[in-house]
């Protein structure tokens, strides 16, 4: 019972008015904390879109990089730049500058970040001169929303990295120093992929009854099997969750925990309602978890895939429901396998 449904009942049971009051007040309390600002998001967790505001009036989205580019994101602080020496100002902008450069590359993408209510002209002489240098540096405004998402203080510059897939992977809070151009250099380097044999990239997602399931929770005690649906099953593809389903006590023998995954939110509800299984299953709408652990095959993912994790979090292996009919039974001989050895 949620909490709101406790107070509720507790209300309709007082006799006292002063009681009913303590107990309405509560209430207020807890759906003002509910609704609070924008929480901050956590390492491995997928990046809302977002959408800034160039200082020269271009538009910029998080989401016409997913699948595409990693990001980096470049934020400064309020007023972060009026102690530091010309040379460190300096340092700074060659270090982003030579990060945009090697964006042209392909590998990522790099936005440097103001807050909206900073402008170039209007900041004390050090700091304006600051501001206009890297004007040119690919320079978006943010309102506060955006910087309490990733936590990002009032001074300094604070590095963001968001994989390829979308996924949060590194928030590095970084003093103003001569040491700026090694840490963007870090960061523009910095790639998440998935590799047999390698530790599975870590992530989180809200399940369908918005229960939050992060990868790294079942390490050292449980393997984990992710098995994504194909897209349409009207596509006259087999439906494999009855038939895993039935083998649930072998899953149950060897520790596998299974999370389904699909990019067709009606599709899966009608598949889990008819299997009526006890499998978690997430919706990608935008197709992060396919990017990440299918990569370029992502667009075209017309057969089950089944990615195989064991207890230390490494990749076993990646089975492909290219054989429906033995699909469910190769799963479970490949995890059987892995206890053998």
């Amino acid at each position: 019972m949620r909490i709101t449904e406790i107070i509720v009942t507790w209300m309709s049971k007082a006799h006292s008015s002063r009681y009913q009051f303590l107990i309405f007040l509560m209430l207020f309390l807890s759906t003002k904390v509910a609704l609070a600002g924008p929480k901050t998001l956590s390492i491995a967790s997928i990046v809302p879109p977002i959408t800034l505001q160039s200082v020269i009036g271009n538009s910029w989205n998080s989401l016409n990089y997913v699948g595409k580019a990693g990001v980096t994101l470049i934020f400064i602080g309020n007023n972060p730049h009026i102690e530091t020496t010309e040379d460190t100002q300096n340092s700074i902008i060659t270090a982003i500058g030579k990060a945009i450069t090697k964006n042209q590359l392909g590998n990522r993408q790099i936005v440097t970040i103001i807050q909206d209510h900073i402008s170039p002209n209007s900041q004390p002489d050090r700091t304006s001169v600051f501001l206009q240098k890297i004007k040119n540096l690919n320079l978006h405004y943010a309102d506060d929303s955006v910087y309490k998402l990733f936590s990002v203080p009032p001074t300094g510059i604070t590095l963001v990295d968001i994989d390829k897939a979308g996924f949060l992977r590194q928030v590095e809070k970084l003093p103003v120093s001569s040491e700026i151009e090694a840490a963007i250099t870090r960061s523009i380097s910095f790639q998440s992929m998935l590799l047999l044999g390698e530790t599975a990239p870590d992530f989180s997602v809200l399940l369908s009854g918005n229960n939050k399931w992060r990868l790294a929770d079942f390490r050292g005690w449980k393997k984990v099997l992710l098995l994504f649906m194909p897209d349409e099953m009207t596509c006259g593809c087999q439906n494999p969750v009855p038939s895993l389903q039935a083998k649930q006590t072998d899953l149950d023998k060897h520790d596998v925990e299974v999370l389904l995954v699909s990019s067709n939110k009606e599709t899966t509800d009608n598949l889990i309602n008819s299997s009526v299984t006890r499998f978690d299953f997430a919706t990608d709408g935008n197709r992060n978890l396919h990017y990440l652990y299918y990569g370029a095959e992502s667009q075209n993912s017309t057969d089950a895939l089944a990615v195989l994790i064991d207890k230390n979090g490494i990749t076993r292996d990646i089975i492909k429901g290219s054989d429906p009919a033995n699909f469910e039974n190769n799963i479970v001989d490949k995890i059987i396998n892995l206890d053998t050895k």
